[in-house]
């Protein structure tokens, strides 16, 4: 059953009548049966990020001419003049780099897994071995969505991810496996936001059980740095305990964990930091709903 604030994205179930898709996929489609969803560099974001990038640096030309002659520009010059002068054509050349490092991405997403082609190399990422999940450049959560089943157990949950990139260069999700092989879906891919669903909710899938089950059993819970535990939160040898946690949220590319009644967060990690994510923020939205066990006397003096 689907939790009724979940805004879940549509499917985009390709025409399989021979899409526009490279004659490596067909083997594989032969093999596997229809993807539950195809996804390819849009060119019109690479289009866009061309434009934006020459202009900043035919902007950054005209500004260099005329701080340098025609205005004869200053003997010293401090860290913001520097940014105005060399920070525009190198974020131009940063856009024109990434709007070809991106191009010719395919992705066929399956039940078993995701295919990654480029340039005629396919990777592929089965979901059992999936090691880590990352997002970058994320600077808002827009808020975890739920699945549940009909007894309002939790079964799945993610981020809405897709708008909340950053403004030019957008987001994109950070996929390794256990052998160490990587591989990086960018919001330039069409249906992006279906895409990371499903990364999302099937890494879940294979997941968060068994790290449901190690939190339940009082193990403590590792995201990177961020650990969590009965006790609280853990970042080296500070702790939050679930009493005082005021509640966690992404901004501007960071997670940012506030202590309850203070104005100042307690810990802001970054999010390429924190592995897991969207599993991290459902084990605390699904452990304080279940109730966290709270914790002795004897072990806050610990």
């Amino acid at each position: 059953m689907r939790d009724e604030t979940s805004d879940e994205p549509a499917e985009n179930a390709p025409d399989l009548g021979r899409p526009d898709w490279p004659e490596e996929f067909d083997p594989l489609v032969e093999d596997l049966g229809a993807p539950l969803s195809v996804h390819r560099t849009s060119p019109a974001q690479a289009f866009r990020r061309l434009v934006y990038g020459f202009a900043m640096i035919g902007l950054g030309a005209i500004v260099n001419y005329l701080w340098w002659f025609a205005w004869g520009g200053p003997i010293l010059i401090d860290k913001f003049s520097l940014l105005f002068l060399f920070g525009i054509p190198i974020y131009g050349v940063a856009l024109i780099y990434r709007s070809f490092a991106d191009r010719g991405l395919w992705v066929m997403v399956y039940p078993t897994g995701v295919l990654r082609w480029q340039r005629g190399t396919i990777v592929s990422f089965a979901w059992p071995e999936i090691a880590n999940v990352t997002f970058h450049r994320v600077q808002a959560d827009g808020g975890l969505k739920r699945l549940t089943d009909s007894e309002g157990e939790l079964i799945g949950a993610w981020l809405p991810i897709e708008n909340h990139g950053s403004r030019f260069f957008g987001s994109h999700v950070a996929l390794e496996r256990e052998d160490g092989v990587e591989g990086v879906f960018p919001s330039s891919l069409e249906d992006y936001g279906v895409l990371a669903f499903h990364i999302q909710t099937r890494t879940f899938t294979e997941q968060y059980p068994r790290m449901l089950e190690a939190f339940q059993a009082g193990q403590r819970i590792l995201f990177g740095e961020l650990a969590i535990d009965a006790m609280g939160l853990h970042v080296g040898r500070n702790t939050l305990l679930w009493s005082d946690f005021g509640g966690a949220t992404i901004a501007q590319a960071k997670l940012v964990i506030a202590r309850s009644g203070k104005w100042r967060s307690w810990k802001e990690l970054r999010i390429v930091d924190v592995p897991f994510i969207h599993l991290l923020l459902s084990m605390i939205e699904d452990g304080r709903r279940r109730g966290i066990p709270t914790v002795t006397d004897a072990d806050d003096e610990e």
